[in-house]
């Protein structure tokens, strides 16, 4: 907050401004320039940013509080003043103006005309040094694919040799190094036409860069027809391999660009921009138009302004200083563009870029169908970025009670999981589990999972998502129903009273005896009702535990799986019997690689069993790594979020029944399913999805929220295809 001495002093800055046009600087206390903005009246509009609006974003509210000095410049008119607006802006790039900051990630597709045989690649800045530049592009990946595609087609050089034509000669040459005599690689899997060797005459290697050039320009129709002639000479002089090259170039050609004709306007050169405003950013689409034909789009997201005017002004003003040719006409929305400024910026491009742009704001017919088709594709791009600014938004904590309100929780989502399943053809399938905090990624929870009940090529996500959630809910401790602990004194008591083989496997009573090897005793209690014991004894530094055989699988798992948490031994061996095996495997456990006859040798020693009770049992020796202290795994989450309908939330409900078993706390987890295409929100046991818009804020977070979890699940996926399945979870 300023203080009244501050406010005074800006009052008095404000009263002493000219009252002309020109442009104004926002400067702070440490004397950087944080805004420069243009007025026809520069006291009166900047009267205009101090006026109290609840309207008001974040961004001029925080621009306000940094205020500390106004300078301005008058000018002779408003075109001026938009010139040295846009240059100031440029250079300075203050930090409250709306700048098209990702300028830095631009792409350009640059030809080297200015050489004799010139190269076609990606740039990411523009020089004076006399080749083309096409774009910007905001996607690198579509520039790639263009100048891949020309290469493919017309095969120009790609290497950075100084390759030139002697003037006297007339034989090529390459510049600081002797004649090449053999061509690279490149011609010869037909990706280059090696000029380097003499391969290609500097005019036949220009016509194809003509080609190239007419291409990028969007002028198809001189290239179909140019192709049509090249195919004919070819066929004339019996080059049949050359006019192929030439007609597959032409089907191509004709390719890419037949879907793309505007109808009833075949001579319109434009771009054409439209935008809407979301969570204080403004989205734009524009399309490239030439000769008829959409030869190219770009997506722009800027903050936004007062209005979504002021941001759309900001993206005239940056983008077309950055491209190489302006277009002829420029059809913009009268709802967003101010109707009395044409003039003023048809000005401002002749007289900066010294070339005529003229702006059309039509109410109807076929350019009006194109603002909305732009504005259209606007819409759905902000509904694919939203999602990334919504961690960002202050508001969090109310889309978090929103979404409470509308799923029917009985407290705020603070941690919500999320699974998904990804596999190829049914191999190599995992799961991924992420966790959100507060609407914000927690990454050191996430967790991954490799199936372990599919066999390859078996292909069933009902029971795959049924086996990771089990595996992840009977990781959650027992709140109230079961404890497990150290025996007490007392309980050691009752577990050497003449009650063991309660307890035990049927083994040697030597064993049972021997208070001094059996050092540690862990008891299983259902409040004050002791259930089980657990004895544990040391194998070459690790743990030995022996259980009673008579518990059930769920019990037995959550029994050992907890006192795990409580001991030190890096690896638990456990005696078990063939029964056991499948469920203690599901739980972690592995059949040993432990030579037997060791073991054996071991037991006897100990007089705990002897070989041929060993075998007579069928009894197995299981092992796992102690994974303790897993935090991810011990915190209850407020919501499971299941990428999937309602099968998929069915098998998660029936993984949450089994774990119920014996964890009674399982049964108030709060599940949800989000399926995709039409991002339908399913609670358990309602058969109709949610009424929550896919739109909304609610929706949105969820989402963003299982877009992630899918994002894990196929990285971790392809990950194991890369290593052919090794790695293990």
């Amino acid at each position: 907050m300023k203080t009244k001495k501050q406010s005074k002093k800006l009052k008095n800055i404000i009263t002493n401004l000219s009252t002309k046009t020109g442009i104004y600087q926002f400067i702070d206390q440490q004397k950087e320039i944080i805004y420069i903005g243009k007025a026809k009246n520069i006291q009166t509009r900047v009267k205009q940013h101090f006026t109290a609006s609840s309207n008001q974003s974040s961004r001029i509210k925080k621009m306000l509080e940094q205020i500390d000095n106004i300078n301005f410049i008058e000018t002779s008119n408003e075109t001026e003043a938009l010139i040295l607006e846009a240059n100031l802006i440029n250079e300075l790039k203050p930090k409250f103006n709306i700048l098209l900051r990702n300028d830095k990630n631009f792409t350009f597709i640059k030809v080297t005309i200015n050489e004799d045989f010139p190269r076609i690649f990606i740039s990411r800045n523009v020089l004076n040094d006399k080749a083309k530049y096409f774009g910007p592009k905001t996607e690198a990946s579509y520039a790639r694919k263009t100048v891949d595609f020309l290469q493919k087609m017309l095969s120009f050089r790609t290497c950075n040799l100084d390759i030139y034509e002697n003037e006297k000669s007339k034989k090529i040459e390459i510049k600081g190094q002797k004649k090449q005599k053999l061509p690279c690689l490149e011609f010869h899997i037909k990706k280059c036409t090696a000029p380097c060797v003499g391969k290609i005459s500097k005019t036949e290697y220009k016509n194809k860069i003509d080609l190239a050039l007419k291409f990028l320009n969007g002028k198809t129709k001189e290239i179909e027809q140019d192709l049509q002639s090249k195919i004919k000479q070819a066929a004339e002089k019996k080059d049949f391999e050359k006019a192929a090259i030439w007609r597959d170039f032409l089907l191509a050609i004709q390719k890419t660009s037949q879907k793309q004709i505007v109808n009833d306007l075949s001579n319109l050169d434009a771009d054409v921009i439209s935008g809407i405003a979301k969570k204080e950013k403004a989205f734009f689409h524009l399309f490239q138009i030439k000769s008829g034909r959409i030869i190219a789009f770009e997506n722009f997201i800027l903050p936004l302004g007062e209005s979504l005017q002021e941001s759309l002004l900001a993206l005239i003003r940056d983008y077309f200083n950055h491209i190489a040719h302006l277009p002829t006409n420029l059809i913009l929305n009268q709802e967003i563009f101010p109707i009395k400024q044409i003039s003023l910026w048809e000005n401002f491009f002749y007289q900066k870029y010294q070339q005529k742009v003229k702006i059309i704001l039509p109410q109807k017919g076929r350019k009006k169908d194109l603002l909305n088709l732009a504005e259209k594709n606007a819409h759905q791009f902000a509904l694919k970025n939203i999602p990334l600014f919504i961690q960002k938004s202050s508001n969090k904590k109310e889309i978090l009670i929103s979404l409470q309100k509308k799923l029917g929780l009985k407290k705020i989502p603070h941690r919500i999981e999320a699974f998904d399943i990804s596999h190829f053809a049914g191999n190599d399938t995992v799961a991924s589990m992420i966790v959100f905090k507060d609407g914000l990624p927690l990454k050191s929870h996430y967790r991954k999972f490799k199936l372990r009940t599919l066999a390859d090529g078996e292909i069933d996500d009902f029971a795959s998502m049924q086996e990771i959630v089990f595996r992840r809910l009977k990781h959650l401790p027992c709140k109230e129903n079961l404890i497990v602990s150290k025996a007490s004194n007392k309980e050691r008591e009752i577990f050497w009273e003449n009650k063991q083989k309660k307890w035990l496997f049927n083994l040697n009573k030597e064993f049972i005896n021997n208070q001094d090897l059996i050092k540690e005793i862990f008891v299983l209690k259902q409040k004050k009702e002791i259930i089980s014991f657990l004895i544990k004894v040391n194998y070459k530094n690790h743990a030995l535990f022996l259980y009673d055989k008579k518990l059930n699988d769920n019990l037995l798992n959550f029994f050992i799986r907890q006192t795990i948490q409580k001991i030190k031994e890096k690896k638990i061996y456990l005696i078990t019997s063939a029964e056991k095996i499948t469920s203690l495997q599901e739980n972690g456990f592995e059949k040993t690689k432990l030579v037997l006859k060791n073991f054996l040798l071991f037991l006897e020693k100990q007089k705990i069993c002897h070989t041929k009770d060993f075998y007579k049992n069928n009894y197995q020796l299981l092992l796992q790594e102690n994974k303790k202290n897993d935090q991810s795994f011990s915190c209850y989450p407020d919501l499971i979020l299941i990428d999937g309908g309602q099968g998929q939330l069915n098998a998660a409900l029936k993984s949450q029944q089994k774990a119920a078993l014996f964890n009674k706390d399982l049964k108030n987890l709060n599940f949800c399913a989000l399926a995709k295409k039409e991002e339908k929100v399913f609670i358990p046991y309602q058969k109709n999805p949610l009424a929550i818009d896919k739109h909304s804020e609610e929706g949105l977070m969820l989402q963003k929220i299982r877009n992630e979890a899918h994002r894990f699940a196929i990285s971790f996926h392809r990950k194991i295809r890369h290593l052919g399945g090794r790695e293990r979870t």
